[in-house]
C-alpha cells in the first residue's frame, strides 16, 4: 500500500511547527555506535543533507565519538532531536480510562510503577496515543509510554551541551520508530510490525 505523500514529507509537515531552523540533526545513541542524520526543510518536507555513522570503540572517549558523527554539520542553524537507546530507557504499551489529556499526565505518574523496573519517581516519563478501545463496554485510551532514569537523561544533555548542542526533543527509538509508522499513512484495521535489529541480535 502506497502513502498518500511520501513518508519524509508528512514527517515533515508535522514537524515543522518545530522547525524555526533551517536543519533537523538527529541522533541516535546506539550501543555500538552514533548516528546522524541531518534534513534540510524544503517545500517538500524533509531533505536528507548527509548521514554519519561513527563507531564507538574503548580507546574512544564518547565526546570525540558524537563530535565525528556530527562533524560538518551547522549546529547553530539546527534543531536537534535525539533518539534514547539506552538499556535503562523503556517503552511498554498501557490502556488507561479515557480522560482528559491534561490529566494523563498525573495519571500515568500512578500507573507507570506496575510496568517499569525501576524507580519512575526518579525518571522522565513521556507518552504517546496510539487509538481508543473497547474494554468490557468501558471505552479506554492505548498509550505508548517512555520512562527512562533521569541520570540517564544528565548524562545524555551534558554530552550534548558540551559539544555545543540544545536538544528540542528527546525520545526512545521505539517511539520514533512508531512515528515513522504511523505517518506512512496505514488505515483503519490495518496490522503492521516493525522488527528493529541492532549489533548484538545474533
Amino acid at each position: 500500500m502506497q502513502p498518500k505523500q511520501p513518508i519524509m514529507k508528512k514527517i515533515g509537515m508535522k514537524l515543522f511547527p518545530l522547525l524555526k531552523k533551517e536543519y533537523i540533526l538527529g541522533l541516535d545513541f546506539g550501543d555500538s555506535s552514533i548516528k546522524s542524520a541531518l534534513f534540510r526543510k524544503s517545500r517538500d518536507g524533509l531533505q536528507l543533507v548527509k548521514l554519519k555513522i561513527a563507531e564507538l570503540a574503548p580507546q574512544k572517549q564518547l565526546l570525540s565519538v558524537l563530535r565525528e558523527a556530527v562533524s560538518g554539520a551547522d549546529l547553530r542553524n539546527s534543531e536537534v532531536i535525539v533518539a534514547l537507546n539506552s538499556a535503562q530507557a523503556m517503552v511498554k504499551k498501557i490502556v488507561v480510562p479515557q480522560m482528559p489529556q491534561n490529566e494523563l499526565k498525573q495519571a500515568l505518574s500512578l500507573e507507570a510503577k506496575n510496568y517499569f523496573p525501576f524507580s519512575v519517581a526518579d525518571s522522565l516519563i513521556d507518552f504517546q496515543i496510539i487509538g481508543d478501545t473497547t474494554e468490557k463496554g468501558v471505552k479506554k485510551t492505548e498509550l505508548l509510554v517512555g520512562a527512562c532514569p533521569n541520570r540517564i537523561i544528565k548524562e545524555c544533555l551534558d554530552l550534548l551541551n558540551r559539544s555545543g548542542m540544545r536538544p528540542v526533543r528527546l525520545l526512545h527509538s521505539s517511539i520514533a520508530l512508531y512515528a515513522i509508522i504511523k505517518a506512512k499513512g496505514f488505515t483503519e484495521n490495518t496490522n503492521a510490525a516493525a522488527l528493529y535489529i541492532g549489533k548484538h541480535f545474533c
